[in-house]
């Protein structure tokens, strides 16, 4: 429960206990609202599980194909690291694969 349903609850106790009546109905009201909130995250949750596990291959994607292709063939990789413009791009690409990630991340994450 965060901070604006507890003073959503605290609210109602506070004109519930002022006006007087039953508070079971509104606590009970609460309940059910917090199960659908739990039962909507984790819907939420399964049906971006498949978008969050696409979004780790690709940033993960991009570093296994360099290792292997650099345990295959060295020298295609060697412009990266003996060149200032091949050194400049290699952390472009770096950052660029950061930004990417993290934008994926931001996409797939929903505040309930």
């Amino acid at each position: 429960i965060n901070i604006n349903e507890w003073s959503m609850i605290i609210k109602g106790l506070t004109v519930q206990f002022k006006m007087g009546g039953n508070i079971i109905p509104f606590l009970e009201e609460i309940v059910v609202m917090q199960r659908e909130k739990l039962a909507l995250q984790r819907e939420i949750q399964t049906l971006t599980a498949s978008s969050r596990t696409t979004g780790y291959l690709l940033a993960g994607l991009v570093p296994v194909i360099m290792i292997i292709l650099s345990l295959i063939s060295p020298d295609y990789f060697s412009v990266f690291f003996q060149t200032s413009i091949g050194q400049n791009l290699f952390i472009l690409a770096i950052i660029l694969e950061i930004i990417g990630f993290l934008w994926i991340y931001k996409i797939l994450k929903i505040s309930y």
